[in-house]
């Protein structure tokens, strides 16, 4: 088949990195395989300008982070722990293990 031609003939040649082979020529007896570079992509969120750090009281309780952890038991079962952090005293405010934690239980727990 086809496919199969291009797909051998494309791995015995050398190509540079960055490029994808491509068929040329209209039908099988006239095809031909050209290297043709890709196209750089500009990250729609790129950003621009410099980043400056967040500013953040130095006080405890003034930030939190919150993290899932998951493991799985020797049965299978899987469990999830949330762990809730201060980021200046990097104490563990709560940590609330259960095999499925909604966002109406996050919510709650880290208004505490």
């Amino acid at each position: 088949m086809l496919c199969d031609d291009l797909r051998d003939k494309s791995s015995s040649l050398d190509h540079p990195a960055g490029s994808r082979p491509h068929r040329l020529g209209a039908n099988a007896s006239t095809a031909s395989i050209a290297f043709i570079a890709k196209k750089a992509s500009r990250s729609a969120n790129a950003s621009v300008g410099t980043r400056a750090p967040i500013l953040v009281e130095a006080t405890a309780n003034a930030r939190w982070s919150l993290d899932f952890v998951h493991d799985q038991l020797a049965s299978g079962r899987r469990f999830r722990i949330l762990n809730i952090v201060d980021d200046v005293t990097r104490e563990c405010l709560a940590a609330i293990p259960d095999t499925s934690i909604s966002g109406r239980r996050v919510a709650a727990n880290s208004g505490r």
